[in-house]
């Protein structure tokens, strides 16, 4: 495998060689800037998806800069990223893979990539790679017979 990176190839080689969750932990300690979620997904067994490719209508964005996300962010600040992001987009940028959970009561939810996902939403993008995280046995083969994987 090459150097440490995070397109989505590079993730799909990961996946492939069986080191999926040693892929998110290094991502979102360095680049990925989620140190918080890094912890808590070592808090337990988490149950791997992906990377699949998802269309993002499909997807719950868990952050944004209105009243009703989970986790609502300034606006100013959220637009200046998300614009970057789009730029990015535009000049080939290839982002890294959304990470997501996934619950019965709640489908699957953006835990990292939300401005990610707005860009490329607003970018016209259809659908994007995305890695999907279990808490349970029961869980991951429900979401398995969800997803068709």
């Amino acid at each position: 495998m090459q150097e440490w990176q995070h397109t989505p190839e590079h993730v799909l080689q990961y996946a492939a060689a069986g080191r999926l969750e040693e892929w998110v932990h290094a991502y979102l300690m360095t680049v990925g800037g989620n140190e918080g979620l890094a912890t808590g997904l070592k808090l337990q067994q988490r149950f791997w998806i992906g990377p699949l490719l998802l269309p993002l209508p499909c997807l719950s964005p868990a952050a944004g800069p209105d009243e009703g996300f989970e986790y609502v962010m300034p606006r100013e600040p959220w637009e200046r990223r998300v614009s970057r992001m789009q730029e990015s987009l535009r000049q080939g940028w290839q982002a890294p893979p959304l990470i997501c959970a996934y619950s019965a009561e709640e489908g699957i939810s953006i835990r990292d990539g939300n401005h990610r996902y707005w860009a490329m939403t607003r970018e016209g993008e259809d659908a994007y790679w995305c890695l999907i995280w279990c808490n349970s046995e029961a869980e991951y083969m429900e979401a398995h017979k969800l997803l068709d994987c």
